[in-house]
């Protein structure tokens, strides 16, 4: 999943759940629950992108996530502490940056490998529209669940 929707899920688990004993392990595992449904990401076909606009969608992806919490944070959550919702948003991203090392610089030593082989093993690709539609159909629900 893009880093929006992983994000857009930790906010829920935060909003939710105010303990981060919890809070942060869940934000953390729910990023490979949600690579588990088919999707479509900016690693789509990552093998025929230069290193360069790999990093550049990827970057930009995690720009807007975190303004999006940012957002979040100031018009429906501003009771629970900005510095909780963005913990959560890098733990619910922290499974995908450390695969990065062995995707874009070719890193073959571990931890890396396992989080490389991890995510190959659960990521279930979907090409466009359909691979951000079950995006939106699973991240919104529960988004507006948390927020209401």
């Amino acid at each position: 999943m893009i880093s929006v929707a992983h994000s857009l899920v930790a906010v829920s688990i935060a909003a939710k759940i105010p303990n981060p004993i919890i809070a942060f392990p869940l934000s953390f595992f729910s990023n490979y629950l949600l690579d588990m449904i088919p999707h479509w990401d900016f690693g789509y076909g990552w093998r025929a992108k230069s290193k360069k606009r790999l990093f550049l969608e990827g970057a930009s992806d995690v720009a807007v996530s975190y303004i999006l919490v940012f957002l979040i944070w100031q018009k429906f959550l501003p009771h629970i502490s900005l510095v909780y919702l963005l913990a959560n948003a890098f733990l619910s991203q922290l499974p995908d940056w450390l695969e990065l090392p062995y995707v874009l610089f070719n890193v073959k030593v571990q931890p890396f490998v396992f989080f490389y082989q991890i995510q190959h093993l659960i990521h279930r690709k979907l090409a466009l529209p359909w691979g951000i539609v079950t995006q939106i159909v699973t991240v919104l629900p529960l988004l507006y669940f948390a927020l209401h």
